[in-house]
């Protein structure tokens, strides 16, 4: 935030001139109906209700906590997944949507963040995709309408939630594309912008991690002294407050690795909960049915079938794409494409950490869709090089043509829940109201709650955990002073 704002001060004169000249010459009809539609058609579509079970399980409880109490030490010890430490979930709570604010009924949520930057990505993608057709950029062509179909099929089914997985997503294929629409080749503003979303993209999800690798070739110019001095300020303001913060909730600086164990205060998780925690993390990403020591045990080769075949077909065609660009690094190499070798490498690096660490699809949207974006890329590069395949495939029909079915396949890939809230058009001014969750009470040096059924809290009051402790204790005298686990 801090940093778009600087850059929007120092040049808020040239951004606003920009976008009044595009606006008034560039945007047709078609474009001003599409960039109209497109939101009523994801309002209706989130106005069917919060599916994500994550957001039943911790998301909603997390933002409830963030906005009553800045950060409680040892929420994790209340529920392991309240420390999972998103700085997405502060920034979220700050747009987050409660009617029982203002209206006398039971609580309806919304959490608009994910579905606002998702829209704005589309609306990219529709200009990025327009601009390459008129230009005759098939192979860029190709990569647009890649990513937005696999973002409009995977990421609306979880866009109405406050889910890390898919603002994560968005921020990973905008760096990508701007990288690639650059060349590699960035001014200080643009550097600047670049290295803010990727450290702001590892502080909402560490399985972004190695995005760090992105910053090795941004960095390296004749101006690489300022531009490790931009890096250095960007890493103290971004990087620091989820340190903090995660020293807060759990105790440990990264949570729930229990690798980095520095810290003995009286909050701290204690490591045994970690260390499963981390289990069945990592059990539930490769095969969720079976417990994690089951899963844990097995090699390689005994989980990594059953893992593939558990995948519908989409998926398993774009894990199959994203093995492929392995190929395509090497035939990178040859052609001495190294922009696009460095982007596949660095993307190919995150995939490798994603599936030793926990790989399940939704936590890895945004490289699997880079990749497989990137080897149709070079697929189509390929092809071009045939003339009679070439005359075929790439004219502006064709691609106008697979443009306009694609606006017509996704409302029907999702159209379940865009004729419920049609049939429903009050949630259009309320979305649908969550089932209740009734919990009961418990007690230790202070009372609690807990689901009465299942192991959801949602938008329970505070503090409920699925998972009562008996040797749970309040630190002091307040929810605000914190948890700790009585030996």
């Amino acid at each position: 935030d801090i940093i778009a704002l600087s850059i929007w001060m120092k040049r808020r004169k040239q951004i606003k001139k920009t976008l009044y000249k595009r606006i008034q010459n560039q945007l047709r009809l078609f474009d001003w109906i599409f960039i109209l539609v497109l939101p009523i058609i994801f309002s209706l579509y989130c106005s069917s209700g919060i599916h994500l079970g994550d957001t039943h399980l911790y998301h909603s409880q997390s933002i409830q906590w963030i906005n009553k109490f800045p950060v409680v030490p040892g929420l994790g010890n209340l529920h392991g997944r309240l420390a999972f430490n998103s700085m997405f979930f502060p920034i979220s709570a700050i747009f987050t949507i409660d009617s029982s604010q203002f209206l006398s009924h039971s609580s309806i949520l919304v959490y608009p963040l994910n579905a606002v930057a998702f829209i704005v990505l589309i609306i990219k993608e529709y200009f990025f995709i327009k601009k390459n057709i008129l230009q005759k950029n098939w192979s860029k062509t190709v990569f647009g309408l890649t990513i937005s179909f696999l973002c409009l099929i995977y990421l609306t089914l979880e866009i109405s939630s406050p889910s890390t997985d898919v603002i994560t997503a968005i921020l990973i294929i905008y760096v990508f594309q701007k990288i690639l629409e650059y060349n590699w080749e960035t001014n200080l503003y643009q550097f600047t912008f670049l290295i803010g979303l990727v450290t702001l993209c590892i502080t909402f999800k560490l399985s972004s991690a190695l995005l760090l690798f992105l910053i090795v070739p941004l960095t390296c110019r004749k101006d690489w002294r300022k531009r490790l001095q931009i890096l250095s300020i960007i890493g103290v303001l971004v990087i620091s407050p989820f340190f903090i913060r995660s020293y807060y909730l759990s105790g440990y600086i990264i949570y729930p690795f229990s690798h980095i164990d520095i810290f003995n205060v009286d909050w701290k998780i204690p490591l045994f909960e970690v260390i499963l925690e981390n289990n069945w993390v990592k059990s539930w990403a490769r095969i969720p049915v079976l417990h994690f020591s089951d899963v844990l045990s097995l090699s390689l080769n005994q989980w990594i079938g059953e893992w593939f075949l558990t995948k519908d077909i989409l998926m398993q065609s774009i894990l199959v794409c994203n093995v492929f660009s392995v190929g395509f690094i090497f035939y990178s190499l040859y052609q001495k494409n190294y922009q696009i070798l460095l982007l596949l490498f660095i993307n190919l690096s995150n995939l490798i950490f994603w599936f030793f660490l926990a790989p399940a699809p939704r936590f890895a949207y945004g490289f699997l869709f880079i990749g497989t974006a990137l080897t149709l890329y070079l697929c189509a590069e390929v092809l071009k090089k045939f003339d009679i395949l070439q005359s075929i495939l790439f004219n502006r029909s064709v691609f106008l043509s697979f443009s306009l079915l694609l606006l017509v396949v996704i409302p029907v890939f999702h159209k379940n829940r865009i004729l419920y809230s049609i049939q429903n058009p009050k949630n259009l001014v309320l979305p649908n109201i969550p089932n209740s969750f009734e919990t009961r009470i418990n007690e230790t040096n202070f009372i609690f709650y807990s689901p009465m059924e299942g192991d959801r809290c949602f938008n329970s009051s505070i503090p409920c955990t699925p998972y009562p402790k008996e040797n749970l204790k309040l630190r002091k005298k307040s929810p605000k002073d914190g948890f700790w686990i009585q030996n």
